[in-house]
C-alpha cells in the first residue's frame, strides 16, 4: 500500500496561556492548571509553576505543562506559570475558609524509622460527596478510606474526594515519611462536605492542530469548590479526532486527519 508522511514546520512559541484566569473558591479545594502555547504550531517548551504566597496556594503537583494548585489558607495569591524565553501566564486564587469538620481523634498510631501511619474515624451526619486534606504529609505521603461494612475496600478517586452516607463509620488512614516527625502530633485532618455541580465546561472551547497534534482538555465544574464528576469523553468524527485516554474530568485528543470533530464530555 501506498503511505504519506506530512511534515510539520515548528515555530518559536509566542505566546503562553492557561487554561483558567482567575478561580474563586474554599479551602481544601483543588484545582488542575494547564499551560498552552501558541501558534498552536509552536514548539512547546518547559514551563515552571510559582505561587505569590503559599500560605493561601500552593503548587502541589507540577510536570511541565500542567499544575494540581491546592487552596491552603484565607485570602488571594497569583500562580505563575514561566518559561526560560520569559513567556508568563498567571491565574489570579481567591480563598475563603468553609465550614469544616477537623478530626482530632486518632483511633491507631504507628511510628517506624520515619515512616508515620494514622488513622482517623469520621461519621458524616449527611449523605454526599466529602473532601478531606491533611497539613504536613500531603507532598510525601498518601492515604486511604474505608467504610466499617468493607474494611477491605479502599476507595477514593484521587483527589480526596469520597461518597460518604449518613450515620456510618469511616476510616481515613494516612501513610508518610518524616523523620522530624513528632508521633504524637495531630496532621489537622479537615473534611468538608462538596457541594453537588451545577454547570459545566471546557478548558477549551475551540482548538486548532495540525495532524499529529494533540491537545488535553479539562473539565471545569461550577460553581467553585463542586465535587468532580466522572465523565465519558466521545468524537463525533474520529476520522478527524480521537479519544486517546480519559480519566475522570480531563481527556487528551488526537488530530488524526482534516476536517472538524466535536468533543463532548457527558456527566454519568
Amino acid at each position: 500500500g501506498e503511505y504519506s508522511v506530512s511534515v510539520i514546520k515548528l515555530e518559536e512559541a509566542t505566546g503562553l496561556r492557561l487554561s483558567r484566569m482567575s478561580y474563586a473558591g474554599e479551602i481544601l479545594d483543588f484545582l488542575r492548571l494547564e499551560a498552552s502555547f501558541s501558534p498552536s504550531n509552536s514548539i512547546d517548551g518547559d514551563v515552571s509553576w510559582s505561587t505569590s504566597d503559599s500560605s493561601v496556594a500552593k503548587v502541589s503537583y507540577s510536570y511541565n505543562k500542567a499544575a494540581d494548585i491546592r487552596l491552603v489558607g484565607e485570602g488571594s495569591a497569583i500562580i505563575t506559570a514561566e518559561t526560560e524565553d520569559g513567556l508568563k501566564a498567571t491565574c489570579v486564587i481567591t480563598s475563603e475558609n468553609p465550614e469544616e469538620i477537623t478530626l482530632e481523634d486518632v483511633l491507631s498510631l504507628s511510628y517506624t524509622n520515619g515512616r508515620v501511619e494514622k488513622t482517623y474515624m469520621f461519621i458524616p451526619e449527611e449523605s454526599g460527596t466529602y473532601r478531606f486534606t491533611f497539613d504536613g504529609a500531603v507532598d510525601n505521603g498518601g492515604y486511604s478510606i474505608y467504610c466499617e461494612d468493607d474494611i477491605d475496600d479502599s476507595f477514593s478517586n484521587g483527589s480526596g474526594e469520597f461518597e460518604a452516607i449518613a450515620g456510618k463509620v469511616y476510616y481515613i488512614t494516612l501513610n508518610f515519611w518524616n523523620n522530624d516527625a513528632d508521633p504524637s502530633e495531630n496532621y489537622d485532618v479537615s473534611i468538608i462536605k462538596c457541594s453537588q455541580a451545577k454547570t459545566m465546561s471546557l478548558s477549551k472551547s475551540t482548538v486548532t492542530k495540525k495532524i499529529c497534534q494533540g491537545e488535553v482538555l479539562s473539565a471545569i465544574f461550577g460553581p467553585d469548590g463542586s465535587a468532580s464528576e466522572e465523565l465519558e469523553w466521545v468524537t463525533s468524527n474520529e476520522k478527524v479526532a480521537n479519544i486517546l485516554w480519559s480519566d475522570s474530568g480531563k481527556a487528551e485528543v488526537m488530530v488524526v486527519g482534516a476536517g472538524t470533530a466535536i468533543i463532548t464530555a457527558t456527566s454519568a
